[in-house]
């Protein structure tokens, strides 16, 4: 008896499963690497931190422990990161 038929088959679910297996990957890295960048938006942040975001943006180094930027910070919206709120 010709069991070709059954052979296909078998290679087509192979095929589908492998396929379901990559959409599956691919659907969960989509998801964890646009999550990551919804959480950084500068705006939502306090003062202080928005300052020291301007802070190692512009290539400065921020002392955490002082909370001081080793240069003279260019903020980036309306709050002055002379003094921190």
């Amino acid at each position: 008896m010709d069991r070709t038929g059954q052979g296909a088959i078998e290679y087509l679910l192979i095929i589908g499963a492998a396929i379901l297996v990559v959409a599956v990957v691919i659907i969960a890295l989509v998801s964890v690497t646009s999550g990551a960048t919804d959480g950084t938006d500068v705006d939502q942040l306090p003062t202080l931190q928005k300052c020291q975001v301007d802070c190692l943006n512009q290539k400065f180094d921020w002392n955490s422990i002082n909370q001081t930027c080793s240069g003279t910070i260019v903020p980036s919206g309306n709050y002055d990161c002379t003094s921190y709120n």
